[in-house]
């Protein structure tokens, strides 16, 4: 809190300077002539200087100069990508007019030729740092296992992200535990975003429109997890056609189809998939008794003129069922996953500065585990329910000032472990019921923007107060946040941020990948929130020439209270899981670089982080420090996508990490039995955590073919060839430890070689 606090003193009292001067405002708006309508983020320059800004959504734009520093003139400069530039050149000794430019298009080529730039660059202007968006044409032609793109394993490809077992979308952000990602679809909460095991996501690519993933310097109206937020911003119709676009490939099917409801007032967009993996297998005689389907729905509503409505859904279900064999023992294992979601916003504009958001949202999850063999069975069930309502209020000062707060509150109910027993195994597991248990999130929070210098420094201070009201405990917890940007150039820029963050659950998993059996529990009077403190410093270049942003970043993490498991936990159907678990320190810090690319014909993106992530428990390793599993010291990816001809594509991913940490068994000693009727062999382990699997590299690929468009242009199709790691490089997920001639011998088995895949893609308009 102390570097907060003199980092905002500081800052006060640049502010105070920048108040001397002869101040002006050069202020107006950018309008096309074409069209009669207002150009948004055009670019006003003063000529022979760096002070300028980017026109706002409505085209507008403000910002001020000191005219001391000019003689008799100035001269302003509007431009817009595909637009002629114009100036206007104004005496500074009188007050200046308002700008209302107006500009004609260019040429068609030249528009092709400059469109990019404006639109690229954006990133270096905003205050916001370590975040990365990605749009669906982003991925959309990326190679992937089964031949359907996933977001979230395109998100670990980027810095500071790492994936964890191969093939699952667990992450791994900045040095971070899986439960530490607040993962959200249209503002509501998902606790199992995976499907199969975590192989495949819950997330439809054709249902989505956009997503963001928040590493750092976190806004204030976010909170709840120490490492990363993932917002997904559901895809909504707008227009009065109806839109169909769907994929057809080896383990799954997709449609969406968007259509409006009422004219010009309501619109509907609905996604559905399934997987058949169970049917493609039933053709090699193998039996799975497996698959997951999922339906997406978003309902966009104009009741007035300054309100807006939007309904999104999200149902998925996972179904695994071992039946009897005919004429077997009659025993049958299976389990059932269910995930719904459900979020509506209200939007209202006050007028032109001032605008309110809410939603109400709600987050189910269930899990049903059971099993019988004869006259045996068992049972176990687990639920997660959530309630939320949160309201944002954002207010436009002045030109150079911006305002938003909000608070959100959050009713959690946990049911862990309902469980049902009959026959002899009840002898080992009795039927009962763990103790439900709730608890309320709430969080007040504030933040604004204001522009310093000319637009020069622009500052983003932000408090967040959260707190959780558990059993016979309240926690309370301020967290402060502070962004800050100052422009070198038009085209780059130097960030500087902090943050802290408050946790209030945890995930108790006994498992490296994602299994039905996991489960989130609230902190307790015995376990304490997690807490994070993250400062980072970053520096971003777009350079025009190679349509290239360039971005540097170097940041370090304290957590506290951060959750591990005893030497030798049990944690399967375990209501006394505090028992398991123990709290210490962790350090993460690191260095992350990334090189993304749009252009017509060659587009993707380069990224390198190099990582060290620690923890130290004083009950674990002999209260020593030690690395964290997941801490990879070097992690690169290369995602390249390259247009041949106008109908052909190629895409490829390449990866290279440094292979994930285990603690070896270096060797065994023998003791005796206590009935003298033999030896006891007990192992010897080395220190936690302290080697690392082998290196890995993959590289897969994908090809896209157009077939040329049916029926007057309506339907465009596409093919899609690829391969999962086309050199059957496996990446090492395990150890297995065997006796050998010259003592213990380890290997490395790996889940996923050689894979092909064949797809077809389609868009009817």
């Amino acid at each position: 809190m102390a570097r907060f606090i003199i980092l905002f003193g500081i800052l006060a009292f640049i502010f105070t300077l920048d108040t001397f001067g002869q101040k002006a405002t050069v202020k107006g708006k950018v309008e096309s002539f074409s069209e009669k309508s207002t150009l948004p983020y055009a670019t006003i320059l003063i000529e022979g200087s760096n002070r300028g800004a980017y026109s706002n959504e409505k085209g507008e734009f403000a910002f001020d100069i000191d005219l001391s520093k000019f003689q008799d003139s100035i001269t302003v400069i509007a431009s817009f990508s595909g637009y002629e530039p114009v100036k206007w050149k104004v005496s500074t000794s009188s007050p200046l007019p308002y700008f209302n430019f107006i500009l004609k298009p260019k040429a068609f080529q030249e528009v092709q030729i400059i469109a990019q730039k404006n639109k690229d660059s954006l990133d270096v202007h905003r205050t916001q740092m370590s975040t990365v968006r990605l749009e669906m044409k982003d991925i959309r032609y990326l190679p992937a296992i089964g031949g359907e793109v996933d977001i979230i394993k395109a998100v670990q490809l980027l810095p500071g992200i790492s994936g964890g077992v191969e093939g699952t979308v667990g992450m791994f952000v900045r040095g971070g535990n899986a439960d530490q990602n607040l993962v959200l679809m249209d503002q509501a909460p998902i606790y199992e975003f995976g499907h199969l095991f975590g192989f495949y996501s819950v997330f439809n690519i054709d249902a989505v429109d956009e997503i963001e993933m928040i590493k750092g310097g976190f806004p204030a109206k976010y909170g709840g997890r120490l490492s990363s937020i993932l917002d997904i911003k559901m895809r909504s119709a707008d227009d009065n056609k109806v839109h169909a676009r769907g994929g057809i490939g080896l383990l799954s099917s997709r449609l969406t189809i968007d259509a409006p409801i009422v004219k010009d007032k309501v619109f509907l967009t609905v996604s559905g998939r399934r997987t058949y993996i169970d049917q493609v297998a039933k053709i090699a005689n193998i039996q799975i008794p497996y698959y997951f389907y999922d339906l997406n729905a978003k309902i966009k509503a104009k009741v007035g003129r300054k309100d807006n409505l939007y309904y999104t859904t999200y149902y998925g279900r996972d179904i695994m069922r071992q039946p009897a064999t005919r004429g077997g023992p009659g025993g049958n294992f299976g389990f059932d996953k269910t995930n719904w979601v459900n979020s509506l916003r209200w939007q209202h504009l006050f007028n032109t500065k001032s605008s309110l958001n809410t939603y109400v949202y709600n987050t189910n999850f269930d899990y049903n585990v059971s099993g019988s063999f004869e006259s045996d069975g068992l049972k176990v069930n687990s639920s997660i329910k959530d309630y939320g309502l949160k309201t944002e209020y954002k207010y436009f000062l002045n030109r150079n000032t911006f305002w938003n707060s909000g608070v959100e509150i959050i009713h959690h109910e946990f049911k862990p472990n309902v469980i049902n027993s009959k026959g002899q195994v009840t002898d080992f597991v009795k039927s009962g019921s763990g103790e439900a248990l709730a608890f309320q999130e709430a969080a007040l929070y504030g933040g604004m923007e204001y522009q310093l210098f000319n637009s020069l420094l622009t500052v983003k201070p932000g408090l967040r107060i959260s707190s959780a009201f558990v059993k016979n405990k309240t926690y309370w917890g301020l967290e402060p946040r502070l962004s800050a940007k100052y422009t070198l150039s038009t085209e780059s820029s130097v960030k500087l941020s902090y943050s802290r963050m408050n946790q209030y659950l945890h995930r108790v998993s006994s498992s490296a990948i994602a299994l039905p059996t996991d489960m989130w529990y609230p902190v307790t009077n015995r376990v304490v929130p997690q807490k994070s403190d993250q400062i980072a410093l970053g520096y971003e270049q777009y350079a025009p020439g190679l349509k290239t942003t360039f971005t540097l970043e170097g940041y370090y993490k304290w957590m506290d209270n951060v959750i591990e498991y005893r030497e030798g936990a049990n944690l399967f159907l375990n209501n006394e899981f505090e028992n398991e678990l123990v709290q210490g320190k962790g350090n993460s810090y690191g260095l992350e670089f990334l090189a993304k690319r749009k252009a017509k014909k060659l587009s993707g993106w380069l990224a390198y982080t190099l990582s060290w992530s620690t923890r130290q428990f004083d009950e674990l390793n002999n209260g020593q420090k030690f690395y964290a599993r997941y801490d990879r010291r070097h992690d690169l990816s290369l995602t390249l996508n390259y247009a041949l001809t106008k109908r052909i594509s190629f895409s490829a991913i390449w990866v290279y990490s440094t292979g994930s940490r285990f603690t070896p068994q270096t060797g065994n000693y023998v003791l005796p039995n206590a009935s003298n009727s033999g030896v006891q062999i007990i192992p010897i382990y080395g220190g936690r955590n302290s080697v690392a699997l082998s290196p890995t590299h993959r590289l897969d690929v994908n090809l896209v073919i157009k077939s040329k468009p049916k029926f007057n242009g309506k339907w465009n199709g596409e093919w899609h060839i690829g391969a999962y790691n086309v050199y059957n490089q496996a990446q090492p997920n395990s150890i297995i430890i065997q006796e050998g001639p010259n003592g213990l011998q380890y290997t490395q088995p790996g889940l996923f070689g050689f894979l092909p895949s064949v797809s077809y893609n389609f868009n009817f308009n």
